[in-house]
């Protein structure tokens, strides 16, 4: 049976590069008719455009290991995290300045000056090679002058520090997890290291985050007390049963953050943050809001108390 599967698996795969059957799979995919299942198991490797159905676009080039960009190629958006996109486009309409943490080739990066021709990006990606290729999607899309990528990891300290990444082409995570990222056979790469504070604090005002950095979530949150204390930005933060997901909560709370779930019928007020054990919906939005749509305004007050000190 496992060697009928394998076959078929092939056929499916060799009719997929033939050009008529190929665009009757993406029509297929775009409907939102193709499983995921199905999508994963077709391979691309083309350059082409990533449409936002509210008008604009950015080219993206997939490489046969990219799971993302293989999302992006059979299903457009809707097939890669809508929950999240949707929110995120929303909010990114009105802000300043976006700060992309674990920026990976750039997606989120790109749809936010797509969707705002006056924010300011600032995107971290610390694994080389695919820093490499989030800014040559940077220089295809002409948005040298938008997007500040960037290859330190983000923490708590700034300074070096060692990395370990696995050993294929398109690796969509990273750790700094002694060996690797559950379990993975891994390579290990030396990187710089920063702190947003260091990095962003005086340098722009922050009203919107993605933190995705495979379980230190919360070493990210410790290196930017200013950010939160003085900016307080929306963040979309994921959030994973095996990660920090009670220490992030625990920071944020102290500057008056409250949870807001991205599940498939939209965001959901949460009293606590509770990873999803079906990982089916990762990603939470903490803000200080109420309404999850407010961004915060150039003169939204101090959390009384926790303004650190400028050291």
């Amino acid at each position: 049976m496992l060697g009928v599967k394998n076959i078929i698996r092939r056929v499916i795969r060799t009719a997929s590069g033939i050009g008529p059957i190929r665009s009757s799979l993406r029509a297929v995919g775009r409907a939102g008719l193709m499983p995921e299942s199905v999508s994963a198991r077709l391979p691309v490797a083309a350059t082409f455009d990533v449409v936002l159905k509210e008008g604009g676009s950015f080219r993206y080039c997939c490489i046969l290991e990219d799971g993302v960009g293989r999302r992006l190629y059979w299903q457009g958006l809707e097939g890669w995290e809508p929950e999240t996109i949707q929110v995120f486009l929303t909010l990114v309409r009105s802000a300043r300045g976006f700060v992309d943490v674990g920026a990976y080739t750039g997606v989120f990066s790109m749809l936010a000056c797509v969707a705002n021709p006056s924010v300011r990006v600032v995107a971290f990606e610390p694994v080389p090679v695919v820093h490499g290729r989030l800014v040559e999607h940077i220089r295809m899309n002409g948005l040298e002058s938008r997007i500040e990528a960037r290859p330190e990891a983000v923490s708590n300290t700034v300074g070096h520090a060692r990395i370990y990444v696995p050993d294929y082409a398109a690796p969509t995570g990273a750790s700094l997890h002694v060996g690797g990222l559950r379990g993975e056979g891994t390579v290990a790469v030396d990187v710089p290291l920063t702190t947003l504070d260091q990095a962003c604090a005086d340098r722009m005002h922050v009203d919107l985050m993605k933190i995705d950095v495979e379980g230190f979530e919360d070493k990210v949150l410790e290196g930017m007390p200013r950010i939160l204390a003085d900016h307080r930005p929306a963040i979309i933060v994921e959030i994973l049963p095996d990660g920090p997901y009670k220490a992030v909560q625990e920071i944020l709370r102290k500057y008056g953050y409250r949870f807001f779930h991205l599940r498939g019928e939209g965001p959901t007020p949460m009293t606590e943050i509770v990873p999803d054990p079906t990982q089916n919906y990762d990603n939470y939005l903490c803000t200080v809001h109420d309404d999850w749509r407010t961004m915060p305004t150039a003169t939204a007050p101090r959390v009384s108390g926790l303004v650190p000190s400028r050291t």
